[in-house]
């Protein structure tokens, strides 16, 4: 996040958090990572066994969630004393 506070000053500081900045490089991200496939798929040195398992890896990742939020992967609905679930999520 430093590293992004340098690379662009003029941002307002709710900007640097680590999810805006990965929405704001996740195209430019995918579209680099298109290129390295295709790079790697068209290079001659790979046996057949190599690239059978780069095309299934190409068609089951399309493109990558440079960042996924702690509540997303972790949150469960808070416990209740009654033991019902609440509205409130905690991680």
């Amino acid at each position: 996040m430093h590293m992004a506070r340098l690379l662009d000053s003029s941002r307002e500081p709710q900007e640097y958090s680590l999810h805006k900045i990965s929405k704001f490089y996740q195209k430019e991200y995918n579209n680099y990572y298109k290129k390295m496939l295709e790079f790697v798929s068209k290079s001659n040195t790979l046996s057949d066994e190599e690239k059978q398992a780069l095309e299934i890896y190409k068609s089951t990742v399309e493109t990558h969630d440079v960042k996924v939020s702690m509540n997303k992967l972790f949150a469960r609905k808070k416990l209740l004393k009654n033991g019902a679930e609440g509205k409130i999520f905690e991680v």
